[in-house]
């Protein structure tokens, strides 16, 4: 499993740079919006943040590991 993601206003890497990742991968990209290149430094990181914690429980079965999902 491959997690692409990208954010709408990122001028390093465009949302067209990205889809064309998750095509190359044969996945489906995931696009923030109003976010530039630096979505962790954004003051909406949070949604990334879980974003990310959701995409990996799902995908990987955290729990399978040993791994307990903390508050976020």
């Amino acid at each position: 499993p491959l997690l692409v993601m990208g954010a709408e206003d990122d001028f390093i890497i465009p949302p067209s740079q990205v889809k064309n990742t998750a095509k190359v991968y044969s996945t489906n990209p995931v696009i923030f919006p109003k976010m530039a290149h630096d979505m962790m430094l954004d003051e909406n990181w949070r949604s990334v943040a879980d974003y990310i914690i959701d995409w990996l429980e799902k995908t990987l079965s955290i729990e399978k590991f040993g791994l307990a999902k903390q508050d976020h």
